[in-house]
């Protein structure tokens, strides 16, 4: 008799919490699943209310957010910090307890092997699961762009931090990854993994689940309105074109990211904010977006639409008009752009101006159609 298997995966915010229920409801199998969730974004303990009511779903942990370069408070800097880190990687099982705040699901999770751990990113809880489950099987799943390109592991750590897991023979890039799964392998040339698969395809039955899970709020939007998706990112040159949309005949929609903190700058320009309420993975199931028009530097959503759902809005990438600009970053963003761009039916509809004159024009344009 074939063994079900034990499955713990981690995420950390709404769309990989999304994936990873999009993975597990897909799987017909009688495997049991475990999800550790951070509790670091807005409804992520109402989400766990609701998904805790499937039977599919075996354990559901909100974690804290535990930074471990810190200690009460201050912030560790230099060998202080490589040291404190060994000393955390070589007692993992103590590493995944400041995680919790319920002593009793810590013994459960140390106290269960299990056959895989799943994760979107690297993280130092990942790496503590990985040590405690020897033998587990390591797999990545999409997180938006940046799991289409390049090697994630080795691009997040520091010179130092490489050459610290060299040594001790810990940290992200030694993390044994067996497959990355995504939405659109032909489209993803990562090197964190050499075996790509296909994550599975958005169903009508799992919508039914996330349309549970997500509550939607009413939210209209009008054709020609204008979404910028925001970065961490906020410079001159964002205000800049921030301007130029204010100034365009279609409304425009502010979505804010996570860790950006702007919104003053957004009322002095007269932009309405998304309130958040919406999942933006929710929002475009609920509407044709096809006459919007999405602008961004090169933030994950506004490729989201077409990956998820087969649907092409506008999309104006402004990434050439920034003067600074993090020339890897951007290489491989103009790779990936390439490669999607050959998918989208309307190629037109992509639009990447160099100048803020072409960008005017552009939105002029699109907006009195």
């Amino acid at each position: 008799m074939k063994k079900n298997k034990r499955t713990a995966i981690v995420c950390g915010t709404p769309y990989q919490l999304f994936n990873a229920l999009n993975i597990i409801f897909s799987d017909k199998s009688e495997n049991s699943y475990d999800i550790f969730c951070f509790n670091r974004f807005q409804n992520a303990e109402i989400y766990q209310k609701r998904i805790k009511k499937f039977p599919r779903i075996n354990k559901f942990f909100l974690l804290k957010d535990y930074q471990k370069d810190y200690v009460k408070g201050v912030q560790l800097k230099g060998a202080f910090k490589y040291i404190h880190s060994a000393i955390l990687y070589l007692r993992p099982r103590n590493s995944i307890k400041k995680y919790f705040d319920n002593i009793n699901d810590w013994k459960y999770t140390i106290g269960k092997k299990y056959d895989r751990i799943m994760a979107p990113t690297p993280s130092f809880l990942l790496q503590c699961l990985e040590k405690n489950n020897s033998r587990a099987i390591m797999d990545y799943y999409e997180d938006g762009l940046g799991s289409y390109m390049g090697d994630f592991n080795a691009d997040s750590a520091s010179l130092s931090r490489k050459l610290f897991s060299k040594v001790f023979k810990v940290g992200y890039n030694v993390i044994p990854v067996r497959n990355l799964y995504v939405y659109r392998p032909d489209l993803c040339y990562s090197t964190v993994s050499k075996r790509i698969k296909k994550l599975p395809a958005i169903t009508p039955s799992f919508l039914d689940i996330a349309d549970y899970v997500y509550e939607f709020y009413p939210q209209k939007l009008e054709k020609n309105e204008i979404i910028w998706l925001g970065q961490r990112r906020f410079d001159d040159t964002v205000v800049k074109i921030l301007e130029i949309l204010s100034k365009s005949n279609s409304r425009v929609l502010v979505r804010k990211h996570p860790k950006e903190n702007n919104i003053e700058k957004y009322h002095e320009l007269g932009l309405e904010i998304d309130d958040g309420k919406n999942m933006w993975e929710m929002l475009l199931l609920k509407h044709d977006i096809t006459n919007n028009i999405l602008v961004s530097s090169y933030s994950t959503a506004v490729f989201t639409p077409k990956l998820l759902y087969d649907k092409e809005p506008y999309i104006i990438l402004v990434y050439n008009l920034f003067d600074e600009i993090d020339a890897l970053h951007l290489k491989k963003t103009k790779q990936f752009v390439k490669l999607f761009r050959g998918i989208y039916e309307h190629k037109e509809r992509i639009i990447i101006p160099n100048s803020f004159e072409e960008f005017e024009r552009i939105i002029n344009k699109l907006c009195n159609k």
